[in-house]
């Protein structure tokens, strides 16, 4: 047995390799996972793995796929990696063509499933809704199917500070991890049979409300097309690298600011005269770059810092800790108030860069990274104006191509705030504005009070962990 567990002295038994596969690898040993289930059963908490609570009825990893991508919206299949499977608007436009590929309907998602990654960042996991159907899942994650008794506790579970670390550590590989299905099923689980009932309810509700947010998110897209039909082209024409000065929207001549499908809509809207410019509406800032001081999540004196990753996330909680007390100038730059719209604002063009949300009450007070730009309502714009120009702004058909269209940057891509001032949104209809912008916001407190809900799932199980271990 361990000698010091404080200090991370891995003095192991032999016979501990037995129930590991013979595996010597650190991580399989790590003081903090230990410490987890030696509490545990200290405490005369159950621990059976997956297998022995016999709540699996099935586990699909799929073998390594070729991606044969579609390069069009309309068509195809769209896929889920690793990364997106966490959004809160789940994205539509990677797609690729299933019709000759191998075992195709297996790669569907289906309501119920919880995907778990399985390389990269290992261990991340969601409880799919019926948002998910239509969608498959790359050959990166795990489709674990569990039993309606258990489901949402083990969805739970796997979110929980314990949890967590205890799949992660079994991932196996030098340079990238990963994990197999048997890391599923000897997977040790913490097992509060009294709560059972209520984090299940929690976690199904929470789903479900997800399911509904991310319905309206489509309502929401659907109504911004139906009044701005004729402000997109209904087909793309190849790409022209002559362009008329007459037809510059800015002072710049980067090949992405003049797209075809930009240009056609950025004319449109100022050939309606009836639009107005996002600056004369709204305040849209950013803040400076700083050292930050990480610390860990436990710590007392440790603040979230939400990330651009983090904002886009169906459940918003911070990925990074920083020091209170030595960023403190910095975290008064970087708190931010509900009804802002946040905006990453650095990074891959095809990944978050460009992805608006709203942030909500939930966002108040909370302090976010430099790599995301503010827009926050002037005093004298209505708020129903105010949120159909957020609903604008983060479409995945209007505001989204004017805002990355004015990125710059070779390597890392970066939103010209400048830029983002010039953009032209649309005035429509008032009650067509105040119905969008309803929807819109009604989605973002749906988002919202699925946090909450899935989060006191979460927390459920590791306040009675940490009430057993203490008494």
């Amino acid at each position: 047995m361990f000698s010091n567990i404080n200090n991370q002295i891995n003095i192991i038994p032999a016979n501990k390799t037995f129930s590991r596969g013979y595996r010597l690898d650190p991580s399989q040993y790590n003081v903090i996972t230990e410490r987890i289930i030696i509490k545990a059963k200290t405490a005369g908490i159950p621990t059976p793995t997956m297998d022995e609570l016999n709540c699996i009825e099935s586990i699909y990893l799929p073998n390594r796929f070729s991606r044969n991508y579609t390069g069009d919206s309309n068509i195809g299949t769209p896929m889920l990696g690793t990364s997106t499977m966490l959004n809160m608007r789940l994205p539509k436009t990677s797609r690729i063509f299933t019709d000759k590929q191998k075992d195709a309907d297996k790669l569907f998602i289906q309501p119920n499933d919880i995907l778990v990654s399985r390389s990269g960042t290992v261990g991340t996991s969601v409880l799919c809704g019926k948002s998910y159907e239509g969608f498959i899942a790359s050959d990166h994650c795990l489709r674990v199917r569990i039993n309606d008794k258990y489901r949402g506790y083990i969805a739970a579970y796997l979110r929980t500070k314990y949890g967590f670390p205890l799949l992660e550590k079994d991932a196996h590989g030098k340079v990238i991890k990963e994990l197999v299905e048997s890391n599923i099923r000897t997977l040790p689980v913490i097992l509060f049979s009294e709560i059972l009932d209520d984090v299940n309810d929690l976690m199904y509700r929470a789903t479900n409300l997800y399911d509904e947010a991310r319905s309206l998110f489509d309502s929401v897209e659907e109504k911004l097309l139906k009044c701005l039909e004729n402000y997109i082209p209904k087909t793309i024409q190849p790409f022209q690298n002559i362009v008329p000065f007459s037809s510059l929207h800015a002072n710049r001549l980067d090949p992405h600011m003049h797209d075809p499908y930009t240009n056609y809509l950025y004319h449109a809207t100022e050939n309606s005269k009836n639009y107005v410019n996002l600056c004369d509406v709204a305040s849209i800032w950013g803040t400076s770059r700083f050292k930050r001081h990480y610390l860990p999540e436990d710590n007392p004196n440790g603040i979230g810092l939400y990330s651009s990753t983090d904002i886009v996330r169906a459940n918003l909680f911070p990925s990074k800790y920083i020091s209170r007390t030595l960023n403190a100038k910095d975290l008064k730059n970087c708190t931010i108030q509900k009804d802002t719209i946040l905006v990453p604002c650095s990074g891959a063009y095809g990944g978050v860069l460009g992805h608006g949300m709203l942030a909500g009450a939930s966002m108040d007070g909370k302090a976010v990274t430099q790599h995301v730009l503010r827009i926050a309502r002037k005093d004298s714009t209505s708020i129903n104006l105010f949120h159909y120009i957020a609903a604008f702004l983060c479409s995945d058909k209007y505001g989204y191509h004017l805002i990355t269209s004015t990125r710059f940057g070779k390597d890392i891509p970066e939103i010209d705030i400048n830029a983002l001032n010039r953009i032209l949104v649309p005035r429509i209809d008032e009650n067509d504005e105040n119905e969008i912008g309803s929807l819109f916001y009604q989605a973002s407190l749906l988002q919202e009070e699925a946090n909450e809900l899935e989060n006191a799932a979460i927390h459920l199980i590791e306040s009675y962990y940490e009430s057993k271990t203490l008494s």
